[in-house]
């Protein structure tokens, strides 16, 4: 009786062990998205991100190292809410593909406006968009399932404050033209000897 016991006991932890762990994907009122950067009385301010739910798109990332470069799209998607406050929004509580429950991960959340497209593209990490994007700070955190509670994603060790999304400008004609006299201005004067 007791090896039965102790074979469905090792067989279901390694069920778990290999199962997708659950995260809550979702922000907090304390960590709300912003965007919308105006000029106001010599200081830039921002303001919650607002609009119709699909306004504006999210995507989880993760990384079992937590380095630049090392993180990785899950497939997981959330859209901003409607609330009075605006700076929302939610994924729900999903499963994580790659993330086993119980297990440590690295993870941040990227941000951008629907004009952008509904589809993460994982060059943005690297090539900003024409068009307002971001990305959260990183947190970490041990994926839920099982006996263990899913994981909030915001709060804790997790992501504990907002973020704002910009738009980096592609550099005009004008600019470029300049750098380049300065460089030629700057090698001219470089004589060997």
């Amino acid at each position: 009786m007791k090896t039965i016991a102790a074979i469905l006991l090792v067989s279901s932890l390694s069920a778990v062990s290999f199962a997708q762990g659950f995260v809550i994907f979702a922000n907090s009122p304390s960590t709300l998205v912003s965007a919308n950067a105006n000029w106001v009385n010599g200081d830039w301010t921002v303001s919650p991100i607002s609009g119709q739910a699909g306004s504006w798109y999210f995507a989880l990332l993760t990384s079992p190292s937590g380095f630049f470069g090392s993180f990785a799209f899950t497939g997981l998607y959330a859209t901003n809410v409607v609330n009075s406050t605006g700076g929302r929004f939610t994924g729900g509580t999903v499963q994580v593909p790659n993330w086993a429950t119980g297990t440590s991960m690295f993870y941040e959340v990227a941000s951008w406006q629907a004009s952008l497209g509904a589809t993460f593209n994982p060059q943005w990490l690297y090539i900003y968009p024409n068009g307002l994007f971001a990305t959260s700070e990183v947190g970490s955190g041990v994926a839920g399932g099982g006996v263990i509670p899913p994981l909030p994603l915001f709060g804790g060790t997790g992501i504990s404050r907002g973020w704002a999304m910009a738009a980096i400008p592609e550099p005009g004609s004008l600019l470029l033209a300049g750098l380049g006299a300065a460089f030629f201005f700057l090698s001219r004067s470089v004589t060997p000897k």
